[in-house]
C-alpha cells in the first residue's frame, strides 16, 4: 500500500478516536491492526485494513441501531435477508450473545429473483413493469430470465420478436415496447403463470417454515434503497391470506415505502430523514462491503427430512470475501469486550458512519479504488452478467457524467433516450483512469448529484 493508504488509515482512526465517548469502535480496529498478518496480498491487506476501520464501524452502527431500537418496542425476532444480510446476522448474533438481549436473530434465504418470481400470479401488471426494469445490460434474454422463461422456450419467444430486440442491450422506451409485445404473446404468458405458480407454492412453504406467519413482533432486515423485498414478501403473505403489518429496517432508502407494505425504518438516509446523504453515498459499493460467500437463493427444494431448503446459484469466489467476512465478525467479538450496552448510545452513530463513508465511496485513495473497483458487481436480479464495480471509462463517457453535458443534454437532447456506458461507483472510476484534473472530474460528479437529488425533491414537494 502506498502513502496515500496509510495516510486514509490514520484519517479513519483519527475519526473513531473522536467518537469513542460515544462509541469505542477505535480500540477493536487498533487491535486488530497490530495483529494484522503479515502474509497478505496487496488486495487482502487493503480489504482487511479498510474492514477494520470503515466496513466492521459502519456495519456494527447499524445493528447497534437496530438493536436499540427493536429493544424498545419490544420485536422478539429479527430476519436478516440474504445475502446483503448474512454479515449483519454475524454482527447481531455476537452482540446479543454478549449483552444477553433476548431478540431471536434468524438468516434466510431470499433474492430478488426468487421473491418476484411468483409476482405474475399475483399482480402481472407490477410484474410486467419488474421484468422490464432498466439496467447496465438489459436484453430481451434478460427480460426473459427475470420471469422464468427456460431457455428452451426462450429461443422460441425470441424467434417471435421484432429483430431490433434481439441481442443487444435495451433503453428504457425499448424495454417498455417489449413488454408490450410480451403482453400479447401467448407462449410468453403461459410460461410466466406457471412457473409463478410453482415458485409461489414454494417460497410460501418456505416462509411458513421459517415463521414469518406466527403472531409474533419481528422484523426483516435489509440494506435497503427501494423498498422492493419487504412489498414481496407483504405481497406472498397477503395473497396467501396472511393478514400482518410488515416492519423493516434498512440502511437507506432512495424511495418512500408505500403505507400497504408496512413500516420502513432507515438508519442512514430517507426521504423523509437527511436525503442529502445519497447524493454522498453509493449503494453499489456498500453491497460489496456487505457480501456473503455463498450463492444467490434461486429457488428452494425439501430435502429427505422434509426440510426445505434454499438453492444457490453457483458461486465462485471473484475477491477475498471470506477475509473481509472474518475480519468484520473478530471485530464484533472485541467490540463487544470494549464496551457496555448500557452505555451505547445509538443518537450519534450515524453521524459517525456519515463521515467514513463519504471519505471511502466519494474520496477513495488510488488503493480502495483499485481493489474494491475490480469488484464483479451485477445491477439485475439474474446476475445474468458482470461488471467490474469501477468499471474503466473513456474520456468521453466520463464527460457524460458531468454537469454541463446533462444541462446540455437536457436542453438540445430532450426526446432522445440515450443508453451509455455507466460506471457503478463512478468516484471509483475517476481514481483509476488517466486523466488530468481527477479532483475537479469528482467534484463536477458530486454537483451533479447534488442537482438531481435537489430536482427529485422539488418535485415530490
Amino acid at each position: 500500500m502506498d502513502k496515500n493508504a496509510s495516510g486514509k488509515i490514520k484519517y479513519y482512526g483519527k475519526i473513531l478516536k473522536r467518537y469513542q465517548n460515544v462509541v469505542d469502535f477505535y480500540t477493536s480496529s487498533q487491535k486488530l491492526l497490530k495483529n494484522m498478518p503479515k502474509d497478505l496480498s496487496y488486495e487482502d491487506s487493503v480489504i482487511y485494513q479498510t474492514s477494520l476501520f470503515v466496513t466492521a464501524p459502519v456495519l456494527t452502527s447499524y445493528i447497534l441501531y437496530i438493536l436499540k431500537d427493536a429493544q424498545k418496542r419490544g420485536m422478539q425476532k429479527l430476519y436478516f435477508l440474504s445475502r446483503d444480510g448474512y454479515v449483519m446476522y454475524k454482527i447481531a448474533k455476537v452482540i446479543c450473545e454478549k449483552y444477553n438481549i433476548e431478540i431471536e436473530c434468524k438468516y434466510i434465504y431470499v433474492s430478488r429473483l426468487v421473491l418476484r418470481a411468483p409476482l405474475y400470479l399475483i399482480d402481472e401488471k407490477e410484474a410486467m413493469e419488474r421484468f422490464c426494469e432498466c439496467g447496465a445490460q438489459i436484453s430481451a434474454k434478460v427480460v426473459l430470465e427475470r420471469a422464468g422463461i427456460k431457455n428452451e422456450v426462450q429461443n422460441k419467444i425470441l424467434n417471435d420478436l421484432n429483430m431490433k430486440f434481439k441481442e443487444k442491450s435495451l433503453n428504457k422506451v425499448e424495454l417498455k415496447e417489449l413488454g408490450q409485445i410480451l403482453k400479447e404473446n401467448e407462449l410468453f404468458v403461459k410460461e410466466a403463470r406457471d412457473y409463478a405458480q410453482k415458485q409461489y407454492e414454494n417460497i410460501y412453504d418456505y416462509f411458513i417454515q421459517e415463521g414469518l406467519n406466527e403472531d409474533k413482533t419481528y422484523a426483516i432486515v435489509d440494506t435497503g434503497w427501494m423498498g422492493s423485498m419487504q412489498r414481496h414478501i407483504n405481497q406472498i403473505l397477503s395473497y396467501s391470506g396472511i393478514d400482518i403489518t410488515m416492519h423493516g429496517y434498512y440502511f437507506g432508502m432512495f424511495e418512500k415505502g408505500k403505507k400497504e407494505d408496512g413500516e420502513y425504518n432507515c438508519f442512514y438516509f430517507s426521504k423523509e430523514y437527511k436525503g442529502y446523504r445519497r447524493v454522498l453515498f453509493n449503494n453499489n459499493l456498500f453491497e460489496c462491503m456487505c457480501s456473503a460467500n455463498h450463492g444467490m437463493t434461486i429457488g428452494y427444494y425439501r430435502n429427505d427430512h422434509g426440510t426445505i431448503m434454499p438453492i444457490f446459484n453457483e458461486y465462485k469466489a471473484k475477491w477475498n470475501v471470506s477475509l473481509q467476512l472474518k475480519t468484520v465478525e473478530h471485530f464484533a467479538e472485541i467490540f463487544v469486550n470494549s464496551n457496555k450496552w448500557i452505555n451505547i448510545s445509538a443518537k450519534q452513530l450515524s453521524t459517525l458512519v456519515e463521515k467514513l463513508l463519504i471519505r471511502f465511496m466519494i474520496f477513495p485513495s488510488f488503493d480502495e479504488a483499485f481493489v474494491y473497483g475490480h469488484i464483479p458487481f451485477c445491477d439485475d436480479s439474474t446476475e445474468s452478467y458482470m461488471i467490474n464495480l469501477a468499471d474503466m471509462l473513456t474520456k468521453d463517457e466520463l464527460w457524460k457524467y458531468s454537469i454541463f453535458y446533462k444541462i446540455y443534454k437536457k436542453i438540445f437532447l430532450k426526446n432522445e433516450e440515450e443508453k451509455f456506458h455507466e460506471s457503478f461507483w463512478i468516484n471509483g472510476t475517476i481514481q483509476l483512469v488517466d486523466v488530468p484534473y481527477k479532483r475537479l472530474i469528482n467534484l463536477n460528479c458530486i454537483l451533479s448529484e447534488y442537482i438531481h437529488y435537489l430536482i427529485l425533491k422539488n418535485k415530490s414537494n
